[in-house]
């Protein structure tokens, strides 16, 4: 059994290599950071101090990741004997108080346990016993559990028969910044929305702009703004492992502490995040969202038809050298029919794109992601594509930036 610590973090597929960058800006070194397929791991130092503070950074600090689990062993297992025996033989009593109440989940694959309830049930068997073991109680008795005092989330994954078991520190998932209260009909996810603007390569005070032409509530400018203004997204909430004994709580106040200090909220001059929607009553929740999230002073959301959006009026109105437009574009419960999505498709390609030309217009980017045929319904061949998923639906984020002045 591998009892070696290490931070496992869930992130929306695709988004890996967002994941991977932020935790290099807080300065883990590069050959810790190890990218699978919808998760990051990173190698902690063994000591309690240097685990507390890896788990407080990332949980206050990363922008794309859903959450962070503390991985507290890895073993091989075969069989339901096997899995049994080597949970059974941690010490969870160092991982989980009297009376706090145990949930187990997971997933298995390519491995030859596969049944996900017989094993959440093998395992949550395994640590009951070994639960009552240590704390004197006699086989077969009640442990006490009470939800209402802490839920201890015990995950688990088995891959090629080898087995993670991984405690959640984070409590409610980490795209829950607060500040969406209201929200229109499908909304992005904010991790989500934070990747994508990651992956576009916006840069803030570069001289170019971002902007979205069906905001919503707001989500893209909000959180391009956080980042702007550098407000850590989990600098005023509070996570499981706050409560949780094996840590050192302190090192949450601390994280948390360092992040505000940094922060830079005041305005900077000419505003360059904005958007607008068609929807008057999406432009109230978005101001409203980006004034919960303390960057009211920072963005400019106003009611405006995409299809009268054009990329040289916008720099012109905000006075900058260069625009990106985002955009998350209504489509399946927002939507009556695919052709209003196709019409909506058509206007983005309007707004950034010269005509019969696959060059969008000078000082212009354009990043849309949805699962629509993006290429198909305005004519234009993306410059990079990436497959993503918006909740559980398979999208494209489609990217355009090569640019050119034409006559």
């Amino acid at each position: 059994m591998q009892r070696e610590y290490k931070i496992v973090i869930p992130v929306l597929m695709g988004l890996e290599s967002c994941a991977g960058d932020e935790l290099l800006a807080l300065g883990f070194a590069p050959d810790r950071i190890h990218k699978e397929d919808a998760r990051v791991l990173l190698d902690l130092d063994q000591d309690l101090a240097s685990v507390s503070r890896a788990v407080a950074l990332c949980n206050v600090q990363l922008r794309t990741a859903e959450r962070v689990e503390l991985e507290v062993c890895r073993f091989q297992a075969k069989d339901f004997d096997s899995l049994f025996d080597q949970a059974q033989d941690l010490a969870w009593e160092d991982y989980i108080e009297p009376r706090a109440a145990i949930t187990v989940k997971g997933y298995s694959r390519k491995s030859q346990l596969f049944a996900p309830s017989a094993i959440q049930s093998t395992l949550k068997k395994a640590i009951i016993l070994r639960l009552q073991k240590a704390r004197g109680l006699k086989p077969g008795s009640q442990l006490p559990e009470d939800r209402n005092f802490r839920d201890r989330r015990v995950n688990y994954s088995i891959m090629r028969d080898e087995v993670s078991l991984r405690i959640d520190t984070s409590g409610a998932g980490l795209h829950k910044r607060a500040y969406r209260l209201a929200h229109t009909a499908a909304p992005i996810k904010e991790t989500l929305a934070a990747g994508l603007i990651m992956l576009s390569r916006f840069t803030p005070f570069s001289g170019e702009m971002l902007y979205d032409p069906t905001a919503g509530s707001g989500t893209f400018v909000i959180e391009a703004a956080l980042m702007a203004a550098n407000i850590a997204p989990g600098a005023r909430r509070t996570f499981s492992g706050e409560a949780w004994a094996f840590l050192d709580s302190s090192a949450f106040a601390e994280a948390k502490e360092s992040a505000i200090a940094q922060e830079d909220p005041d305005p900077f001059g000419e505003i360059f995040l904005a958007g607008s929607d068609l929807d008057p009553q999406a432009v109230k929740i978005a101001r409203e969202n980006a004034k919960r999230a303390g960057v009211a002073q920072l963005v400019n959301f106003q009611q405006k038809d995409l299809f009268d959006l054009r990329a040289d009026q916008l720099k012109a109105d905000f006075g900058q050298d260069r625009v990106l437009c985002i955009s998350n574009p209504p489509y399946g419960e927002r939507l009556a029919d695919s052709a209003m999505a196709q019409k909506l498709h058509q206007g983005l390609g309007k707004l950034a794109f010269y005509p019969d030309s696959n060059f969008t217009r000078p000082g212009c980017r354009l990043t849309v992601i949805t699962p629509g045929d993006f290429e198909t319904d305005t004519g234009h061949k993306a410059d990079k594509r990436r497959k993503l998923y918006n909740g559980m639906i398979p999208c494209t984020m489609y990217h355009y930036f090569r640019e050119k002045y034409l006559e």
